[in-house]
């Protein structure tokens, strides 16, 4: 597995996204955006890390067991300008 972490926008990151986007491109949307349910008070002040935490196990199960994907590429922050 290869993770990219990236807290600032260089150009080589701009490129290598849009040779990305425009050699291969799928959009996959979580489908569970509802509460997590039966969190006490203290884990109720956690939950949206609760979802992030959610959301990624259902984002790599549909790439390496769905579409059985070898290698992804973890791309954090807002993208969505280069494309």
């Amino acid at each position: 597995m290869i993770i990219i972490i990236s807290i600032k926008q260089t150009r080589f990151l701009k490129f290598l996204i849009l040779l990305i986007v425009t050699m291969y491109y799928i959009f996959l949307q979580q489908p569970d955006l509802s509460p997590i349910p039966d969190l006490t008070k203290k884990e109720k002040k956690l939950e949206g890390y609760f979802k992030i935490s959610r959301h990624y196990k259902w984002a790599l199960g549909q790439v390496f067991d769905t579409m059985k994907y070898k290698t992804v590429i973890i791309m954090e922050g807002r993208f969505s300008q280069f494309i």
